[in-house]
């Protein structure tokens, strides 16, 4: 099942694409816009007005889902795990350096598998323990100044300023946890909850 959603750009830079959850429009059947690999869709120039189709039905969180969708979660998931570990060279030291006090560096007998499954680490627990680490160790904070140039993005950020918004956490987060061999990449948008929203253009609507 599906829902088509029609979306129209309103003083939007040409760059951005906003996007329903669960995106049901495939490659072969998308207009007004392209696939740039799995990362994002770049908007034709000069569209404003666009059409995509989402899936809107849900499983519960504690069942796997069924065929075929068990099997494209199979394959994505030794995509992930292909292309989602890389730390960019020369930044190791600062994320282990950042990890070490609390027992999570890489060099340590417990994360010094690759594999945190063979450690009963799960993903989620690994990332949860990065958001608690970046919650205790730094400051959000929208004024922060630009990193001096010249410094590492992260590594100032984890080592020397310890203060950040947004685009500091995501992108520190994504490292760290690939650092810890959990497969992660920097994604940026907002969210929102499909059904309230269709609730509320249903009142609208009435």
């Amino acid at each position: 099942p599906a829902r088509r959603f029609t979306i129209e750009s309103v003083g939007l830079s040409p760059g951005y694409m906003y996007t329903p959850y669960q995106l049901a429009t495939t490659p072969d059947n998308m207009t007004g816009a392209e696939f740039m690999d799995d990362a994002y869709l770049a908007r034709d120039m000069g569209i404003r007005r666009y059409v995509l189709y989402a899936r809107t039905d849900t499983y519960a969180s504690h069942l796997r889902p069924s065929v075929p969708d068990a099997e494209s979660e199979l394959a994505y998931r030794a995509f992930v795990y292909r292309e989602y570990l890389d730390v960019p060279e020369g930044l190791e030291s600062a994320l282990d350096r950042f990890l070490d006090r609390y027992g999570m560096s890489v060099l340590s007998p417990r994360y010094s598998d690759s594999s945190l499954q063979s450690w009963g680490i799960s993903p989620l627990s690994t990332a949860e323990t990065i958001a608690r680490l970046l919650d205790q160790e730094t400051v959000y904070d929208p004024d922060t100044p630009v990193t001096p140039e010249g410094q590492d993005f992260v590594k100032y950020f984890l080592i020397t300023s310890k203060r950040g918004y947004c685009m500091h956490y995501a992108s520190a987060a994504t490292l760290l946890l690939r650092y810890l061999g959990v497969p992660a990449r920097y994604v940026a948008g907002y969210t929102a909850d499909v059904e309230l929203l269709l609730d509320f253009i249903d009142c609208i609507k009435l």
